[in-house]
C-alpha cells in the first residue's frame, strides 16, 4: 500500500504532518511490539536547522538592514548586545522595528552588505563555494571589528590569497596579522621595480624607508653576484 500522509490540527493551534501507512521502527528485542505515537515524548530543537526568526534592524548611514538575529549572534559584540538589560516601562528596545533601529557609525552600508552576503552564505565547509573577490576584503574587515571569530577564521586565507603584499602590510597593522608583515616586506625588496608613490603612501615612511634600503642592499647583492671572477 502507497504512503499516505494527513494533515491536521491539534488542540494547541499547532498544524501536524501524520504519515500514516509507514514501515513501523520495532525494538530488535521486541519486534512484535510497535512504537506508540501518542505516548509522551522529548522535543528538542535541531542544533543545525531550528531557526530562529526574530529580526534586527539596524540602520547604517542611509540604509535600513533587517537581519536574522541567530546571524548576528555569531558576533561577540552583537551577542553581548543582546543580552543588555532591556529599556524600563514601554521604551521600545533598539532594533526591535525598523521604526527603532540600531544605529552603526564608522561602518559604511557597502561593507556591511558584504559582509551579510558572505554571512549568509557561508556554511564553513570544504564545499562552499568562494565568495566573490571584491566580497571577501570589507567582510573581514568587519568580521574583525564585530568577533565573528568563525567566518574570521574561514576568510583569512581567501583575504591573504587575493592581497598584494603593500595591502597585506596595511591590514596585518590594522588587525595585527604579524604572521604577514615579514614575508610581505621581503618580497617587495626583491622585487625588480620600485615602490610606486601610491604604494609608498599607503606603506608610512617607516616601512618605505626599510623596503628601499633592503632593495637596494638586494640589488647590490645581486650585481656583485653577477661579476665573473678574474682568471
Amino acid at each position: 500500500m502507497e504512503n499516505q500522509s494527513q494533515i491536521s490540527a491539534s488542540t494547541t493551534g499547532h498544524w501536524a504532518l501524520n504519515f500514516i501507512n509507514q514501515p513501523s521502527v520495532t525494538n530488535p528485542d521486541h519486534p512484535n511490539e510497535v512504537p506508540n505515537p501518542s505516548a509522551s515524548r522529548t522535543v528538542v530543537l535541531h542544533p543545525d536547522f531550528c531557526f530562529d526568526n526574530i529580526l534586527i534592524a539596524i540602520q547604517i548611514e542611509g540604509t535600513l538592514f533587517n537581519v536574522h538575529k541567530y546571524q548576528l549572534a555569531k558576533s561577540e559584540v552583537f551577542s553581548d548586545m543582546f543580552k543588555m538589560p532591556k529599556p524600563e516601562g514601554n521604551a521600545p528596545v533598539e532594533g526591535s522595528s525598523l521604526e527603532h533601529p540600531i544605529v552603526l557609525k564608522g561602518v559604511t552600508a557597502s561593507d556591511f552588505a558584504s559582509l551579510l552576503t558572505v554571512l549568509y552564505a557561508s556554511h564553513f565547509s570544504d564545499d562552499q563555494p568562494t565568495p566573490e573577490a571584491p566580497l571577501i576584503i570589507p567582510a573581514f574587515r568587519l568580521a574583525q571589528m564585530f568577533n565573528f571569530s568563525k567566518l574570521r577564521k574561514y576568510l583569512l586565507p581567501l583575504v591573504e590569497k587575493n592581497l598584494e603584499d603593500v595591502d597585506k602590510i596595511v591590514l596585518s597593522r590594522e588587525f595585527d596579522i604579524q604572521e604577514w608583515l615579514v614575508p610581505a616586506h621581503v618580497r617587495l625588496c626583491q622585487r625588480q621595480q620600485p615602490l610606486s608613490g601610491e604604494e609608498a603612501n599607503k606603506l608610512g615612511v617607516q616601512s618605505t624607508l626599510i623596503i628601499m634600503r633592503m632593495h637596494e642592499q638586494h640589488r647590490t647583492l645581486a650585481w656583485e653576484w653577477s661579476i665573473p671572477e678574474a682568471p
